[in-house]
């Protein structure tokens, strides 16, 4: 059951209640497993869309509900008497017939004491909500645990503030209010949680593990709910992905309604290559909302790395009519199309989404032509394209695009025997980009420009890491070496290495290699066979939905090569 919070009226005309009580209320009543709180940052957005004034009032709450296909509505009022406070809640089901009435589940108030007690209220109001629903577990006591718990009134309403920004995408002044959130209250878990959060997507690795690990120290201050999520959201951060996979499986196992929870198990099946579990779950989480355009994209990318290119090219179209700017959306569809071999279509699509005035868009858009040009052998033209593009990053300040796309041309360089300015680029790349997919693409670059003890170090400080992911690319990365100087067994041996880590397109691309320079072929033609029925995996091997489509002439290249020589054997 989905339910939407419209905006209770203040008639307290307290600042500190407006918006606070919405989200407190929140918390409580998804303390029942079956029922889901619609994000109140998509309530607020299209509020501003349906209504005059942008409020979410029970009328504007009326028209989300019936246009999103949501449930019920909760509204209700603060009003100030005397010295206590009167809280008053009413739920209702909407109908869409206009001279029909809605259906009241609920009308119910109760006191606070003073200020200071507004939250206990809330409390024993998402206790009636949830007895109101259908929930049999739902009583004063329990409803009052699963509030916001924090030192104080202003604590909690600093941290309700923090959330509208951030859903507002105003991402620095939203960490300047969890700041001041945990100023008033340090052991504030929640608001410790939603900072991290916002470091991790503002590439602020450091300050986001800090955040995180501060939030996991109080724990105890959450719901079960939101336990679940810092914990999973904790292992995603640190590409922990099992870990991941056990704490949101765990979620949704005792909240199904949590549709976040579905989202989330998505992408830790995704991380851990089990395209099939996170497009079943994808799907699931794009049930709730069909008009999310996130999750709806979402469910195209699972199908394009899943292989499934018309299903990922038709759902992509679906996201673009719920957003015709969104620029994952035009990604997917143009990898799905080159896979599809309508390479013209492909380009067409790139320049649809080159045209968007955006900065995301754009560079989106330069990594899909960059590709394009590798994948039809135009090496100069992806050069040209390159220096364009890394000109475009430095005036934007986007210092890991920058990174990317300079080891992508330092392994151009190197493949045309133009060693030192390959080593200068891949060096700078390795410097300022930190992910695993620019690391490995600038040792690799090394390696082809024949400095394999350089390359070596990056491929130690992967190996050195804790989690599987950047191990997976150290083991890669000493295969590629090995192969580079003719050790062949050794190569297959550190391929073998990466692959008992995970399964990895790449990892079957180097067997293949390695088998071939042993001469055994059958194995050869199986790991590049392997490697076309996965080709959705290669649309963007480091699973970061940046365009790598350009490795797949070179594995049917080599599988025409070991095919050949078997059949010559």
């Amino acid at each position: 059951m989905t339910v939407l919070i419209a905006d209770f009226a203040n008639r307290a005309n307290d600042p500190v209640f407006t918006g606070l009580i919405e989200q407190a209320l929140a918390v409580g009543v998804e303390g029942a497993g079956f029922i889901n709180a619609y994000p109140r940052r998509d309530a607020l957005r299209l509020a501003g869309q349906l209504t005059p004034g942008g409020t979410l009032n029970d009328a504007a709450a009326k028209l989300i509900t019936l246009r999103e296909g949501l449930d019920v509505i909760i509204g209700g009022s603060i009003e100030a008497t005397g010295s206590d406070y009167a809280l008053r809640v009413h739920v209702t089901r909407p109908s869409a017939d206009p001279s029909a009435q809605d259906a009241v589940l609920l009308d119910w108030t109760t006191r606070a004491a003073g200020r200071d007690q507004v939250l206990d209220a809330v409390g024993r109001m998402a206790a009636q909500v949830r007895d109101a629903l259908g929930d049999t577990t739902a009583d004063g006591a329990a409803g009052a645990a699963e509030t916001f718990t924090a030192g104080s009134l202003d604590a909690a309403k600093a941290y309700a503030e923090a959330q509208e920004l951030q859903w507002a995408g105003k991402s620095e002044e939203a960490i300047a209010a969890y700041q001041r959130t945990l100023q008033i209250d340090p052991n504030f878990g929640r608001a410790h949680a939603g900072l991290a959060a916002l470091y991790a997507n503002s590439s602020r690795p450091q300050e986001a593990e800090a955040s995180y690990l501060a939030a996991l120290g109080h724990l105890e201050r959450m719901t079960e709910r939101e336990k679940y999520r810092t914990r999973g959201g904790y292992y995603l951060f640190k590409r922990s992905n099992d870990k991941a996979r056990q704490e949101f499986e765990a979620l949704v196992k005792d909240f199904p309604a949590d549709s976040s929870g579905l989202a989330n198990l998505a992408l830790a099946h995704f991380y851990l290559r089990d395209m099939k579990s996170a497009r079943e779950f994808g799907q699931q989480a794009s049930d709730f909302y069909p008009r999310n355009v996130i999750r709806k994209n979402n469910v195209a990318l699972f199908a394009m790395y899943s292989g499934d290119f018309e299903a990922a090219e038709r759902t992509a179209t679906e996201a673009l009519a719920l957003n015709p700017l969104y620029a994952k959306a035009f990604l997917a569809t143009a990898l799905s199309q080159l896979a599809l071999g309508r390479n013209s279509e492909a380009v067409a699509t790139y320049e649809r989404l080159g045209a968007i005035d955006s900065g995301v868009a754009r560079s989106f858009a330069a990594s899909g032509r960059i590709d394009l040009a590798l994948y039809e052998g135009r090496p100069q033209d992806a050069l040209k394209l390159l220096d364009a593009a890394l000109a475009m990053d430095k005036a934007a300040g986007d210092e890991s695009a920058y990174a990317r796309r300079l080891a992508i041309k330092a392994g151009i360089l190197a493949e045309q025997g133009r060693a030192a300015l390959a080593r200068q680029g891949a060096t700078e790349a390795a410097t300022l980009g930190k992910d695993e997919g620019t690391q490995y693409l600038a040792a690799l670059a090394l390696i082809t420009a024949g400095d394999s003890a350089a390359a070596q170090q990056i491929a130690t400080a992967l190996d050195n890491q804790l989690e599987d992911e950047p191990r997976i690319y150290g083991a890669l990365l000493r295969g590629e070496a090995a192969l580079a100087a003719g050790r062949a067994r050794e190569a297959k041996e550190a391929f073998d290495a990466a692959q008992k880590l995970d399964d990895t397109w790449l990892g079957r691309y180097g067997l293949g290699r390695a088998y071939l320079a042993l001469r055994a072929y059958p194995e050869a033609v199986q790991e590049f066979d392997r490697g076309l029925t996965r080709k959705g995996e290669a649309t963007a091997v480091f699973l970061d939905d940046l365009p790598t489509y350009r490795l797949m002439p070179r594995v049917e290249a080599f599988l025409a090569q070991a095919r050949g020589a078997m059949a010559a054997k």
